[in-house]
């Protein structure tokens, strides 16, 4: 979620909406291949108009899809920043 927050501040915010669906895309698709597809469309589509956003995106882009060597039954409850609310 701070990820997401960073990314989305560098935004417009007549965009952010369309923007955000897509950047959750990303950690929303069933497999890390897709979610993989899904970050470099992402990156390609937006690289040009909001470098910085980008550029926020690859800061940690190794550890941003990790969760995904976890089996997927828990992806919903890791991907938070607010896990522990989840699965009490």
């Amino acid at each position: 979620m701070h990820k997401q927050r960073n990314v989305m501040n560098a935004i417009a915010h007549c965009e952010q909406k369309e923007v955000a669906t897509e950047l959750a895309g990303i950690w929303t698709s069933l497999t890390l291949e897709e979610a993989r597809t899904q970050l470099a469309a992402f990156k390609g589509k937006y690289r040009l108009r909001y470098p910085d956003a980008i550029r926020s995106l690859c800061e940690d882009e190794e550890h941003l899809l990790t969760f995904y060597a976890l089996p997927q039954v828990v992806h919903r409850y890791i991907r938070s920043t607010n896990a522990h609310s989840k699965l009490v």
